[in-house]
């Protein structure tokens, strides 16, 4: 018994050891919401018969469930087996943590011995300035006595001079090589950290069995799901006012930690939800219920904290432009781009940012002010998505004629939807907002009561090279009281809106270029004599 079994172990390190492994390269990617379908394709010169084959370093990420091959000559190669294996690695990127380590001793070698010079300078200065101070000493004394050698006295100051400016050149020299010494060391100390960081502690492989008829060179696609992958659209709003249009460059930043560079990859970009595995799901009963809601949960003043502070930083990101729009096929409800060229996104926390489309929209721009609140005109925008595709939820940095004005949030927007823009102050736009008269007057013996006459006047001036709609919003008063009155309410030009109950007066200006507009608005207020009204 022992025997066979001795014997059934070394067929099987056998077997194991004929397992021959195969390089592979990423060909094509999709990234989905939270992962990403990976195609890898591999060459392989296979023999008559039993072939083994591993490919191998794969990531931790793959879903071992959604592992699909598909075989580029099927009628003489057939799969018998295929498994995924997961290996636990010694040591991520020995040999260039190896190198990296080894750099850094060299310099802390280096460090060591300059180091070493320096305290043997600083002994030799020490008795330099030893031999001074006896100098100093004995050259007072024989001044004291007239008995001065005036040649060896300064033979000696230029033998201390000579000596001790060359210890400290020798110093401040050695001083500043450490110096360099330690950058060099912090930034391979910092390397290292990141090549041990980036690389998984293990990884994983697929073994494949093939049963070839003849000798022959094929290939074979392996396809599978990865996680630690998304994406997220970004978006560059461009107004340009003159041509009454805005550029809108919608890009997409990718994110990815599976451990591995995917290297001039033909990448795309869908809104799915990706199915995988070769069963399929199962129904389960659909329960009714009454609804109960669920009494509340009292947090204790630990849990109720807030769990540390979060810091909003600059996001970097690499930047890769498609030199062609991206193709966009549309797949029932969802979205698919796909990206022109190929592209290289590195693992890691950084995002990297492609580009989908760039596109033209005529736009209907105009300006909103408030004068009473603030004396600007606020450009606004909207278009219409006339492109192939829906638009989703994203940021947007907005831009007026080249000028960077802010930062918005663009909302999901069907194709054929309008989208709405705030594009910031426009300074081509003059608003004056003032009060030209105020008259008060006492009115009858027997009520006693105050009338005040007020008169505002709001200014508009465009000096842009062509006509400007301005929609100018103010309001007038509204007494919540009966002994407060407002009347004769006077508006030049006349108003476009105008809601009573809430006293919001609208106009909708067209103002040719270098022209100016006057709005004037008077009404009175009574009240009683000694009142004090407010709002006034």
């Amino acid at each position: 018994m022992r025997i066979e079994l001795i014997l059934l172990g070394c067929c099987l390190v056998a077997c194991t050891a004929l397992a021959r492994e195969v390089p592979s390269t990423i060909s094509q990617v999709t990234v989905y919401n939270s992962m990403a379908l990976l195609q890898r394709e591999v060459k392989l010169q296979l023999n008559a018969g039993e072939n083994r084959i591993e490919i191998g370093h794969l990531p931790t990420a793959m879903m071992d469930e959604s592992v699909h091959i598909r075989l580029g000559d099927e009628g003489q190669v057939q799969i018998s087996d295929v498994k995924v294996e997961r290996w636990f690695l010694e040591k991520a990127e020995e040999r260039q943590v190896k190198k990296i380590e080894e750099q850094i001793a060299a310099l802390d070698l280096q460090d060591f011995q300059a180091d070493n010079e320096i305290k043997a300078l600083k002994s030799q200065e020490k008795f330099l300035t030893s031999i001074q101070v006896a100098a100093d000493a004995k050259a007072s004394q024989e001044l004291l006595q007239a008995k001065m050698d005036v040649a060896s006295w300064s033979s000696t100051l230029t033998f201390l001079r000579k000596n001790l400016t060359s210890v400290y050149n020798e110093i401040t020299e050695l001083e500043l090589q450490r110096k360099q010494i330690e950058d060099k060391r912090e930034a391979l100390k910092k390397q290292l950290q990141q090549v041990q960081s980036a690389r998984p502690k293990e990884e994983k492989s697929i073994q494949l069995l093939l049963q070839c008829k003849t000798a022959l060179s094929t290939g074979l696609s392996v396809n599978y799901l990865v996680r630690d992958v998304a994406w997220s659209p970004t978006y560059e709003l461009r107004a340009l006012p003159a041509q009454d249009q805005v550029e809108m460059v919608y890009s997409a930043e990718v994110r990815q930690k599976t451990g591995e560079e995917w290297t001039d990859v033909s990448l795309s970009l869908s809104t799915a939800t990706p199915a995988f595995g070769a069963q399929a799901p199962e129904l389960h009963p659909w329960y009714l219920n009454l609804y109960k809601p669920e009494p509340p949960v009292r947090l204790s003043k630990a849990a109720a904290a807030p769990q540390g502070r979060v810091a909003e930083e600059a996001v970097l990101y690499s930047v890769q432009d498609a030199i062609e729009p991206s193709v966009v096929e549309a797949k029932g409800a969802s979205v698919h781009f796909v990206i022109a060229g190929k592209r290289t996104i590195s693992s890691g926390d950084e995002p990297t940012k492609v580009l989908i489309r760039r596109q033209m929209f005529p736009a209907a721009l105009s300006c909103l002010t408030i004068p009473k609140m603030s004396q600007h005109a606020y450009l606004q925008g909207s278009f219409e998505n006339s492109g192939e595709y829906p638009l989703i939820a994203g940021p947007a940095v907005t831009y007026v004629d080249g000028d960077y004005v802010g930062k918005s949030h663009l909302q999901n927007k069907a194709v054929g939807e309008k989208v709405q823009l705030s594009l910031g102050i426009d300074p081509n736009i003059k608003i004056k907002h003032e009060l030209v008269k105020r008259f008060e007057r006492n009115k009858g013996m027997i009520s006693k009561k105050t009338e005040i006459e007020y008169v505002y006047k709001i200014t508009c001036e465009n000096y842009r090279s062509k006509a400007a709609v301005i929609t100018v919003q103010d309001q007038a008063p509204i007494s919540r009281h009966e002994d407060v009155e407002v009347s004769d309410v006077k508006l030049t030009p006349n108003v476009n809106e105008w809601n009573k109950e809430t006293g919001k007066l609208t106009w909708n200006l067209t103002v040719a270029p270098k022209e100016k507009k006057e709005i004037l608005i008077s009404f009175v207020v009574s009240h009683p004599r000694d009142a004090v009204i407010n709002g006034l």
